[in-house]
């Protein structure tokens, strides 16, 4: 059977009743004493006799007192040994359970007196203890989440390393090849540059002597062409009279045919005219008939006009009568309206025939205009036609005349062109010798020349080669310096190459250095594994560790993708919702959690961390590389407070759900009293308020209910500050100034936690009320106690 611990109000209750009996035999004692003293008074007065039976009895029961005083004092003292024993039993059992590593089972609140007050400080103590284990493991999770993601990523970085180093050398022998390579080509530019000024001086000399050539031939050439020149003359001339006799026979010959000709064309011209004649009467003919038809279309139209006219009155009379049949239809009403429908029909078709009767006005003007006009125009012809058949009369008349002159001429030129023909004969044997003396001097000069142009070409060609050598030795030797620098390049480009292989080496040996490290840290995770292993502590409310690698691992992932070494769709990063963490919230963890605001907070950030990682591989895929770096820094600073939420979760999640009661993180004591009264009724509202600001943290609730207590103690600790320097200032303190400084870089560093809070970098968690706790004690302890050491006379 377990032992039934009293209770602490039964401990107390068996005191008082003891005090009360202790005090009822004390008062027994007394009144014995006060009777036996009367007795004593009684028996010495000389009148009474000394009664030994009543001092016996007097006696007796002051023993009996005094002997139950004695019992009761000795029961008492007993009692309060059992309870001191029992209640350092009680302690002792606490010490023994918490020394086996078991901080789940907190001491009964069942003390009495100063052993509450040391149950209590035990009970702080244990839960404090369980709180930096369960911290502690919270990080070594953190840290061995980030050792499974430092362990691939050095495995990549070694591999890059090594793949950078082979890269490196492989160029570097490249590069040697291509010095070579560039020295060889140095060496045969310089080899082809002195040829090409060989050749240069070469086509010089070739030049100066086909100059030398070209000058013989072209005085040879003049003197054949001075020949040429003179037998083409003679010859000239003797084609000249031979062209004359010619041009005389053939004048002659021509005139004579001209004459034939001339006889035959006049012979048809009179024929032709005479036929022109006749088609000028018949043509006058034809012109009359057509200006009769002119005439009588001119009537025609008149009559159609008129009748067109007539037309147009009956449309207008129609269109009259159909607008009174309308007034008329209108006046009669319903039974009249038919009519009307009609009368607007017969109204517009009198309109329409208006506008007809107008368009046919319009045409039949325009066909009377015509019809004049190619009336007088075929009366201009008559007048020309008349004119053309007295022209042909008169040619008629001509041509006869001339037919019989040219029949006279015609006998005068045959005997001219008898003459001509005989001293033709005579000059052609003249022109055959001279044009054979003017071919054989033209075919002299024609040689003569050809070689000039030739001679002169070669001068030309040997020039230009010269030219084009110079030229090809400048640029051979621009070759030869371009080339000199592209060696120095190249050497240069050899230097940083080794420098790169070294730094390659260097960044080798870093990974090979962050490797050890690695090692490190995980074996540090494994000691405070292995540190907190033999303690019972709560249970975790979750598995933080593969929460937190999960989402480490985008880090990596997202950045492979940025730098192009992987490839991914928006589509394939998971949603919140659909990964593992998101599949446990939104079941178990909301079953467990839902009610607490830092888990809703919770939700919303992991949320908008897979938002962000869509957003970041859409933006790479893009190739937007500058904003998906932007964005990664963006998807960062959410993993921080989703980290950061998970933590409190982790911590306070079990204790939040359930309600449970926790310590205060900093109580009271008298360590931190600088007996100042003053002073420490400050520092006592500054600790409350920061247990107040852990509680509520403690809640899961930090955005409602501690954002107004962490405002009311920042206020609160600049109101202490003022008071605190007012009171040193009075009291002249001598390290005044060194301690105002310590307010003024709290204050400042109070400040930008202020910023960091309202830009969203910063949250009101554990780590702040732990820093706020840590600094108050420190400054408490280290430096208010300094002047409540001088002044504490004063309180």
């Amino acid at each position: 059977m377990s032992r039934i611990e009293p209770s602490a109000w039964t401990i107390q209750f068996g005191l008082l009743l003891i005090g009360c009996i202790s005090l009822l035999l004390l008062v027994a004692a007394l009144w014995g004493g006060m009777d036996l003293k009367a007795t004593l008074a009684t028996t010495n007065d000389a009148a009474t006799p000394l009664n030994l039976d009543q001092m016996r009895s007097a006696i007796t029961l002051m023993m009996w007192i005094t002997g139950s005083l004695a019992l009761l004092v000795s029961s008492s003292i007993f009692f309060l040994y059992l309870i001191i024993r029992n209640q350092s039993q009680r302690i002792s059992g606490q010490l023994d359970v918490l020394s086996t590593g078991d901080l789940s089972t907190p001491l009964a609140d069942t003390m009495a007196g100063e052993f509450a007050a040391i149950g209590s400080r035990v009970n702080v103590l244990t839960e404090q203890l369980d709180w930096m284990l369960r911290m502690i493991r919270l990080q070594a999770r953190t840290i061995a989440a980030v050792v499974a993601e430092l362990d691939p990523l050095r495995d990549q970085l070694y591999a890059d390393s090594l793949e950078s180093k082979n890269l490196s050398e492989e160029v570097t022998q490249e590069n040697d090849r291509l010095d070579m390579e560039i020295q060889q080509l140095n060496l045969k530019v310089g080899s082809a540059r002195e040829s090409i000024l060989s050749a240069s001086e070469i086509s010089n000399q070739l030049a100066d002597e086909v100059s030398g050539i070209a000058s013989s031939v072209h005085q040879a050439d003049g003197n054949v062409s001075t020949m040429a020149d003179a037998a083409e003359e003679m010859t000239a001339n003797i084609d000249q009279v031979n062209d004359n006799l010619s041009s005389v026979h053939s004048s002659v010959g021509e005139v004579s045919s001209a004459l034939q000709g001339l006889t035959l064309s006049l012979n048809d011209v009179r024929a032709r005219y005479a036929t022109a004649d006749q088609m000028s009467k018949e043509a006058n003919q034809q012109s009359q008939s057509s200006r009769d038809v002119m005439s009588g279309l001119n009537g025609d139209a008149q009559e159609v006009f008129k009748a067109v006219k007539s037309i147009r009155t009956i449309a207008d009379q129609t269109n009259m009568l159909a607008l009174n049949a309308a007034i008329e239809s209108a006046g009669a009403g319903e039974a009249g309206r038919g009519f009307a429908v009609v009368a607007n029909e017969v109204k517009e078709l009198a309109g329409q025939t208006a506008q007809a009767t107008t368009m046919i006005e319009q045409r039949i003007t325009r066909m009377q205009e015509r019809a004049g006009s190619a009336l007088e125009a075929s009366q201009q012809v008559d007048e020309v036609i008349s004119r053309l058949a007295e022209t042909n009369q008169a040619i008629t008349e001509a041509v006869d005349d001339q037919a019989h002159g040219v029949q006279e001429i015609q006998t005068s030129m045959e005997s001219v062109t008898r003459a001509s023909d005989e001293v033709t004969r005579n000059a052609a044997v003249l022109s055959h010798a001279a044009q054979e003396v003017a071919r054989s001097a033209l075919e002299a000069a024609a040689g003569t020349r050809t070689i000039s142009e030739a001679a002169d070409r070669l001068t030309g060609s040997a020039q230009e080669v010269a030219k084009q050598g110079l030229r090809a030795s400048d640029e051979a030797n621009g070759i030869q310096i371009g080339a000199q620098e592209i060696y120095g390049s190249s050497v240069q480009v050899q230097k940083r190459m080794i420098q790169s292989i070294e730094l390659m080496e260097y960044l080798h040996g870093s990974v090979e250095h962050v490797g050890f490290l690695s090692n490190v840290i995980n074996d540090t995770d494994r000691s405070m594994q292995d540190a907190i292993r033999g303690y019972v502590i709560s249970d975790e409310p979750f598995d933080i560790q593969a929460v937190k690698q999960a989402h480490l691992a985008w880090l990596g992932k997202l950045e492979q993708v940025i730098r192009g070494r992987s490839r991914l769709k928006p589509e394939e990063v998971a949603t919140g919702r659909d990964c593992a963490f998101g599949k446990w919230y939104y079941t178990e963890g909301e079953k467990r959690f839902g009610a607490l605001t830092l888990f809703q907070d919770l939700g919303e950030d992991h949320l908008k961390v897979h938002e962000m990682a869509r957003e970041v591989v859409a933006l790479a895929n893009a190739l937007e590389l500058e904003a998906a770096s932007e964005g990664m820094q963006k998807f960062d600073k959410q993993r921080i407070k989703l980290f950061d939420k998970l933590d409190q979760l982790y911590m306070v999640g079990l204790k939040a759900a359930e309600g449970a009661q926790s310590a205060d993180l900093m109580p009271w004591n008298s360590h931190l009293e600088t007996s100042i009264q003053e002073m420490d009724e400050d520092h006592r509202k500054l600790v409350d308020m920061v247990n107040r600001l852990y509680h509520a943290i403690l809640k899961g609730d930090s955005s409602r209910e501690a954002k107004p207590i962490l405002v009311e103690l920042i206020g609160y600790t600049q109101t202490h500050f003022q008071r605190e320097e007012a009171f040193l200032r009075q009291n002249n303190f001598p390290h005044m100034q060194e301690h105002q400084q310590h307010h003024i870089k709290l204050m400042d560093e109070v400040e930008l936690l202020k910023q960091a809070l309202e830009s969203g970098e910063a949250a009101i968690n554990l780590g702040l009320v732990s820093f706020i706790k840590d600094w108050l004690t420190s400054h408490i302890i280290g430096e208010d106690k300094k002047y409540g050491q001088l002044y504490g006379r004063l309180s």
